[in-house]
């Protein structure tokens, strides 16, 4: 195990905020210690490793139709039925 740190090292590492930490241990994103009900400690090298996406897995956003895509453009939405 490697050095505890807090929530605020933790968005500092990733650069986020202390809310979207909170978040990622309500949402089971990153693991947490709870010593006590109010204090939560990371394991820095566990939530590195919890929050890594490999390169090949695309992203959500990427996948769906009518998602904007790197420029701010958004494809055309599909129809059904072959209607252009």
């Amino acid at each position: 195990m490697s050095k505890l740190v807090n929530a605020d090292d933790v968005a500092r590492r990733f650069g986020v905020t202390v809310a979207t930490v909170r978040r990622w241990v309500r949402e089971s994103r990153v693991p947490a210690l709870r010593p006590s009900r109010r204090v939560v400690r990371f394991d820095l090298q566990a939530v590195e490793s919890a929050l890594s996406v490999p390169e090949s897995v695309p992203r959500p956003a990427e996948n769906r139709p009518g998602a904007p895509d790197k420029a701010g453009c958004s494809s055309p939405a599909r129809t059904k039925g072959g209607a252009k």
